[in-house]
C-alpha cells in the first residue's frame, strides 16, 4: 500500500468481528457504566463538586455489581472467543 501501511486485519476482514465490543471485556464494562453515568449526570453537570462525582460513580459501580454478571464477564473470556468463531465473527448478542 501506498505509505507503507497495511490493514491489521489483513485484506479480508471477514473474520474479524463487527463489533469489537462483544470481544474485549472492558468495552462491555465500560458500557455498563457510560450508559448509568448517563441517566445520572446532573442538568448541570460542570457544577458538580469532585465529591458529589466521587459519590455518584461510587453508587454506579455499587449499581454494576449488583445487577450486572460482573464475574461471569470476568471469567467468560474464553467462552466469548469460541462462541465468536461458531458464529464466523457475527454479533454475540449480549
Amino acid at each position: 500500500m501506498e505509505g507503507g501501511l497495511r490493514p491489521f486485519a489483513g485484506e479480508h476482514a471477514g473474520a474479524q468481528p463487527p463489533d469489537i465490543p462483544d470481544v474485549l471485556l472492558h468495552e462491555t464494562a465500560i458500557s455498563w457504566v457510560k450508559s448509568r453515568e448517563g441517566k445520572t449526570k446532573p442538568p448541570k453537570a460542570w457544577e458538580e463538586t469532585r465529591e458529589a462525582f466521587t459519590a455518584r460513580m461510587r453508587g454506579i459501580v455499587q449499581e454494576v455489581n449488583a445487577s450486572c454478571d460482573v464475574e461471569g464477564l470476568c471469567y467468560g473470556f474464553l467462552k466469548r472467543l469460541g462462541e465468536l468463531v461458531e458464529r464466523k465473527g457475527a454479533r454475540l448478542h449480549r
